[in-house]
């Protein structure tokens, strides 16, 4: 009988119960999940970003579909645009790595770290990472924040 493959255990309390309701949530597998939460503490922390942010626009922008794609060319878990971030690619290993969930997500954490920089807020950030800059509204970056509540809601209500 061949040995089954099961993800370990998250070490950290709070990046399991993360993957348990985004897995729920999003209805995609456990291990693919925890795979996304432990991505995107690692490319949170390397940028210096909260790993719920981080979260917040995959939920956003792809709903957790690492193969997503939009109209305006947006790619993957984070909708990273390639011909915006050619310099950051070609670094990284050329476009391809796109659709790879670990780099998609690495890569996005560092472009929306460079976004909140230049604009000097976390919504303003955001908003520059969705093309909106100009929306006084700032109506993605609400959605992003809304969602960031939930998640932390989620972990906090156990």
């Amino acid at each position: 009988m061949p040995a089954e493959r099961f993800a370990p255990p998250l070490a950290d309390p709070t990046q399991a119960m993360l993957t348990k309701y985004l897995s729920r949530r999003f209805l995609i597998a456990d291990e693919a999940a925890g795979l996304m939460v432990d991505a995107a503490y690692r490319a949170a922390r390397d940028v210096g970003l909260d790993p719920y942010l981080v979260l917040a626009v995959i939920a956003i922008e792809s709903g957790f579909n690492p193969i997503a794609e939009s109209v305006m060319g947006a790619k993957g878990l984070m909708q990273i645009i390639p011909k915006y971030h050619q310099r950051l690619l070609v670094a990284h290993g050329g476009e391809a790595v796109i659709w790879d969930p670990e780099a998609n997500i690495a890569l996005g954490a560092r472009i929306l770290q460079e976004y909140v920089y230049r604009a000097g807020t976390i919504e303003a950030g955001l908003q520059y990472y969705n093309g909106a800059l100009s929306d006084a509204s700032a109506q993605y970056a609400s959605r992003v924040m809304a969602e960031r509540e939930r998640l932390l809601e989620a972990v906090q209500g156990g």
